[in-house]
């Protein structure tokens, strides 16, 4: 590890004790040694009555989507760049990052694909499953919890639409002797919305929970099945792809709670494979088989505010136009996280040591101080990093050409701003944040007839705002109004003409959806404006109908883009 990348690591970390040992030197009478559990760098918004970076379980039965990942499109500073609808294969773009940038966790475990990023949001789970949804943008992280199984009870939904649209699920909840449990299952199907964008999808979940003794243990098992068209997804020289991806999950989590300790275990194996078809009407042309396997432990001891875990991860891919390859990461994390009267305020440090990269560290630093009861201020910093995926780095083909000769890239977010609070039904947020990205890992070219190749472009700097806004109504027939808007200027220092992803990026989007109730009957507006920094702007209007017909039936309407808005995705990729 070079002593620059020392320096700025260790000095973020000494700015965070330095504030730590000055909150406390101010207030050391409000320290609580009670054994609180913080998400990291949003732990400021735990005060505020509004936090525009969660999505609640109890707010998702009235929210468009056609999956679950799908949620993410309601955050302004998330561009959700679709290949096509219903979770069939979707890029997390967090404040204009790339997608291969950005972390996926489920249930604290880490979800990122290490054959592409374009798998990230690839979950093994049904509506039923989703508990909550946190988005940690100074991080580039997102964390999708799973609800608990209920005790007894059973869902069924059917539904139909355009494109020959049809879709059945199902979720049973039932007890064992000392165990809840849930089975989910989920089927959709449909022609597609334009030529090659047809898709059969096959979902099934299982979730166990066994609680006694001051212990838990909890099984997680997820299943995906999905054949679908990819007609332009990567290359508009080839219009006619095809994919069909398999995966299986396996979570165990362990907690043990003491008296003045905890010790949370985790392990997690994840098992992909990939067939991609360059040209499904010619497929002799081109066909590349991916197979990938992620096992993981993690193991966590907790002493109140305070806790250290160590890490063991193994990454294996085969692929017939990437090869053979293996990576290992370990390493350990510490964190600080006091509980006082006014301030809130977490540290987390992590040292890992990842394949060939050697060792890697990360510094996240986040905090806030109530002014008063309406007003808080707060403060995010986070020094990251990005090792290259097996495809930047190992994969060829006719359209993109890998690099075995990628460096690590290396990322700053700077965050600062405020939460205010009118009263209690109006309650408001505004930051602004400045990232600056060394080693930037793109696809780029300067010929438009060459094909992609995986380099370190350069430097790229983007800076931007973010606000939002939630009113709660309270009557009829509004319920509450919440806006969301982000803002976004990227700069970068490049010796390459044409970027396939990096320069392309949201300069503008507005969110912003009102819940209407009238007596059994609710209806959800929905509104996304969109202004693309290389392609024109858009707005997408959705709207959700349920109407409740008993306590066990609901009826539903719900479309998405229903005034048929034209829009591009990326340069080449028309959005549904």
């Amino acid at each position: 590890m070079s002593n620059y990348r020392r320096i700025k690591a260790f000095l973020i970390l000494f700015v965070g004790i330095a504030y730590v040992f000055l909150i406390l030197s101010a207030d050391a009478n409000t320290l609580s040694a009670q054994n609180i559990r913080l998400h990291p760098i949003l732990i400021y918004k735990k005060k505020s009555l509004y936090n525009p970076n969660m999505i609640d379980s109890k707010d998702l039965s009235d929210i468009v989507y056609n999956s679950p990942e799908e949620f993410l499109d309601c955050f302004s500073s998330v561009d959700l760049r679709k290949r096509s609808s219903f979770g069939i294969q979707q890029d997390l773009s967090i404040r204009g990052s790339g997608f291969e940038d950005n972390e996926v966790y489920l249930e604290g475990v880490r979800m990122n694909d290490p054959q592409t990023g374009h798998f990230n949001l690839e979950l093994p789970f049904t509506e039923y499953d989703v508990g909550n949804i946190m988005l940690v943008p100074n991080s580039q992280r997102v964390n999708f919890s799973i609800a608990p199984p209920e005790g007894k009870g059973m869902y069924l939904k059917h539904y139909w639409g355009q494109y020959a649209l049809y879709g059945d699920s199902a979720s049973f909840n039932f007890e064992t002797v000392s165990t809840k449990n849930r089975i989910s299952y989920e089927h959709k199907i449909s022609s597609g919305s334009r030529q090659d964008t047809d898709f059969e999808l096959n979902t099934l979940s299982l979730d166990s929970l066994w609680e006694g003794g001051g212990s838990r243990i909890n099984f997680i098992f997820g299943m995906a099945q999905k054949d679908f068209g990819a007609g332009n997804s990567y290359s508009s020289f080839y219009p006619h792809e095809e994919e069909h991806t398999r995966q299986k999950l396996f979570i165990v989590k362990s907690n043990i709670d003491g008296d003045k300790f905890s010790l949370i275990n985790k392990v997690s194996a994840r098992i992909h494979s990939d067939k991609f078809i360059l040209d499904r009407s010619n497929p002799s042309l081109y066909i590349n088989h991916t197979d990938t396997s992620v096992y993981c432990l993690d193991s966590k001891l907790q002493f109140g505010w305070f806790y250290v875990g160590m890490l063991f991860n193994r990454e294996k891919t085969k692929s017939y136009f990437a090869g053979k390859h293996i990576r290992r990461r370990r390493g350990f994390y510490l964190n600080f996280n006091p509980k006082m009267n006014k301030a809130s305020l977490e540290l987390k440090y992590s040292e890992m040591h990842y394949g060939e990269f050697g060792w890697l560290e990360r510094v996240s630093f986040g905090s806030s101080y109530q002014l008063s009861g309406k007003l808080g201020l707060n403060l995010a910093l986070s020094y990251l990093w990005r090792a290259p995926s097996f495809t930047e780095l190992y994969y060829f083909s006719p359209a993109n050409h890998g690099n075995s000769s990628l460096n690590v890239q290396k990322t700053l977010n700077y965050e600062t701003g405020i939460t205010y609070a009118l009263n209690s039904n109006v309650n408001m947020s505004f930051s602004v944040f400045l990232r600056r990205q060394m080693h930037t890992i793109d696809w780029v070219k300067n010929l438009r007839l060459s094909p992609w190749e995986a380099e370190n472009s350069g430097r790229t700097k983007v800076k931007g705002i973010d606000c939002g806004s939630k009113i709660n109504l309270g009557g009829r027939p509004f319920e509450y109004l919440s806006v969301r808007y982000t803002y976004l200027a990227l700069n970068r220092k490049t010796d390459y003409l044409f970027s396939k992803y990096v320069s392309y990026y949201l300069r503008h989007k507005i969110t912003a959806d009102v819940l209407m109730k009238m007596r059994k009957l609710r209806i959800n507006y929905m509104l996304s404006f969109n202004n693309p920094s290389e392609r024109k702007k858009y707005c997408i209007f959705s709207l959700k109908a349920v109407r409740k017909i008993n306590n066990n039936i609901k009826f539903f309407i719900e479309g998405n883009n229903i005034f048929n808005t034209s829009y591009y995705e990326l340069e080449d990729i028309k959005g549904d």
